[in-house]
């Protein structure tokens, strides 16, 4: 019986999301430079503000919510426990579901940047398994990448591989979750 519903958020509850270390890199073109902020950065010397102000700026990609995810998200949170895994950082992440008024739908919300591993290792999952105190069966993973939910499949999760996000209400329907 599924407990919990855990989502990817890039690509499942969101559009598009900020560039990755290798994109910013190749548009500042000072890799030298960067790794220096992003030193600094994870060591605490510079706030999260100062580290996306000074590389994002003008470079994060147009982020929006899809349609109809507050309601979606409203709904599943009556019967499951909610939670977000993203390979990500923190302080974006939260960002981003602050500023669409999403974070609020979580249970908690899970960074590859906070744990150390990202999906599809087997020790970011077996970490949120740990975390939220279920086993991989009481628990829905939904990705838009093969490889996440293959690992999640295999270690006991049941499974969303979501290519087209628009159709996420669906697939979950599809699997017993919603009417």
């Amino acid at each position: 019986m599924i407990k919990a519903i855990i989502f990817d958020i890039n690509g499942v509850l969101i559009t598009s999301s900020t560039p990755s270390i290798s994109e910013i890199s190749a548009i500042r073109n000072d890799r030298l430079a960067f790794s220096k902020k992003l030193s600094d950065f994870k060591s605490g010397k510079i706030t999260a503000k100062t580290f996306w102000d000074d590389f994002i700026n003008g470079t994060r990609k147009k982020v929006r919510p899809l349609k109809d995810i507050m309601l979606l998200l409203e709904e599943l949170k009556n019967n499951y426990r909610i939670f977000a895994l993203s390979n990500s950082i923190r302080e974006s992440t939260m960002e981003v579901l602050e500023e669409y008024g999403i974070r609020n739908y979580f249970d908690n919300v899970f960074t590859s940047f906070e744990i150390g591993y990202s999906k599809p290792d087997e020790e970011i999952f077996e970490y949120v398994l740990g975390q939220i105190r279920l086993k991989p069966e009481e628990c829905l993973f939904i990705d838009d990448v093969k490889e996440n939910t293959a690992t999640a499949r295999i270690m006991g999760f049941e499974t969303l591989t979501i290519s087209q996000p628009e159709k996420l209400r669906k697939a979950i329907i599809s699997k017993g979750l919603l009417e």
